[in-house]
């Protein structure tokens, strides 16, 4: 978490700059922030679904590429979306689960497993 805060900040400063000197538009400001924010989102999902496959509590069908075939999506709803975050957005997540994905959930009650990626991949965001 402590490394994401740093790299936030670092691409709040490299937008504000471009914005306050006046070489960046408006768009180009929200879209750097947006793209910043789904890369740190996908991250931490990796991250998340690593540390859940390590434990035992899920296998992932290639652990090379955690979200690959693991019929869990992320959807960035509103401004991240919309590619209109500013510097003091939050972004709304939606977690879809397909449970014909390849994913093997090793847990007698899996909505409460995937009940918690979705908390902690909020909490990390």
């Amino acid at each position: 978490m402590a490394v994401l805060r740093v790299a936030k900040g670092k691409v709040a400063l490299l937008c504000g700059i471009g914005d306050l000197a006046g070489e960046w538009k408006y768009k180009k400001v929200t879209s750097c922030l947006a793209e910043f924010a789904r890369a740190a989102l996908s991250a931490c999902f990796d991250f998340l679904l690593l540390q859940y496959d390590r434990s035992g509590k899920l296998k992932l069908p290639d652990p090379m590429c955690p979200q690959k075939e693991s019929g869990l999506v992320v959807l960035g709803m509103g401004k991240l979306g919309a590619e209109e975050l500013n510097y003091s957005s939050d972004i709304d997540l939606i977690v879809f689960h397909d449970s014909s994905a390849k994913i093997e959930l090793l847990t007698d009650d899996p909505d409460t497993l995937l009940n918690r990626i979705g908390k902690q991949l909020i909490k990390l965001m």
